[in-house]
This record gives C-alpha cells, sequence and structure tokens, in this order.
C-alpha cells in the first residue's frame, strides 16, 4: 500500500484508530502504524510504513516493536535479507490485556497500602476499590481467554 494508494477514507480510519487509543496511553505513531496495518492486506516493509504515514523510520520501527510487545502485529522476515516486514497478528487482546495488567497492578497498590493511609469510611472505599480493579484485571483476562478459545475452535487462529 503506498502512500499515493491511500485514499481518504483510509486516511480518516487510521486518524480514527489512533485518536481512540491514544487517550488508552499508546503513543501516536504506534496507535497510527496499527490503524494502518489492520488495513494491510499483507505485511509491509518499515520503508513503506514510513513512505505511508510521513514519519521516520526510525519511528517507524519503534512503534513496530511496541505493537509486537502487545502483541498486535508480527515480524516476518524475508528469505535471503535482513529487512523485516510487519503485520498485523492474528491475536487482538495484547493490549487490552496490558490495559487490565495495569488495572489489577492499580488494585493491588491500593489493597496493600490502604491500611497504612486511610481509616474508617476512606480505608474501606479503597478496600473496595482495589478489590473492584482486581475484579476488572480477572474478568477481562478470563474473556480474553474465552473470545480465544472460541477463535481456536472456529479455525480463526492456531
Amino acid at each position: 500500500m503506498s502512500k499515493s494508494n491511500l485514499t481518504d477514507q483510509q486516511r480518516d480510519f487510521i486518524v480514527a484508530i489512533a485518536a481512540l487509543l491514544v487517550p488508552s496511553g499508546m503513543q501516536p505513531s504506534t496507535a497510527s502504524l496499527y490503524g494502518y496495518l489492520l488495513l494491510c492486506p499483507e505485511p509491509v516493509s518499515l520503508d513503506t510504513i514510513a513512505a505511508d504515514l510521513g514519519m521516520a523510520k526510525s519511528s517507524a520501527s519503534v512503534a513496530a516493536r511496541m505493537l509486537e510487545q502487545y502483541g498486535l502485529a508480527r515480524r516476518h522476515g524475508e528469505r535471503g535479507s535482513k529487512r523485516v516486514r510487519y503485520g498485523v497478528s492474528e491475536r487482538y487482546s495484547g493490549f487490552i490485556a496490558a490495559q487490565a495488567a495495569l488495572l489489577g497492578d492499580i488494585g493491588r497498590v491500593i489493597e496493600s497500602r490502604a491500611g497504612g493511609v486511610a481509616a474508617d469510611a476512606t480505608l474501606k472505599r479503597l478496600r473496595y476499590l482495589g478489590s473492584f480493579y482486581g475484579k476488572m484485571e480477572r474478568s477481562i483476562m478470563e474473556r480474553i481467554q474465552d473470545l480465544a478459545d472460541e477463535a481456536i475452535r472456529e479455525g480463526l487462529i492456531e
């Protein structure tokens, strides 16, 4: 997908995906790259990414590696070359799992420190909040597993 092949609608799609992901903590270049990769029918090189998105190749590389960490992108090697290409992952839960882990971490900090920083109604509220965040983490992770199992059964992923 070269720069000249991106339609206005595709550019708007990339911008919309990025606008939704940035407030959740994803860097703008990473969020834009994710929106772009969702549109690519096959893996693309860093040169192509940089040209299509108008970013430096080094920025594209950092963004691609971050998407890889989230499990949202996959690296594809080229035979006989050190060049890599990136494509969207078949698994989509990495970023959400990271957000769920953050909720769990917040809950654990609140629960472990509440007794030393609060009393009475405030302590009760903090203990409830810590428990809430922990339950949210567990619920999200259970649902991610349910959806992964379903996708495997339906042959959508291996």
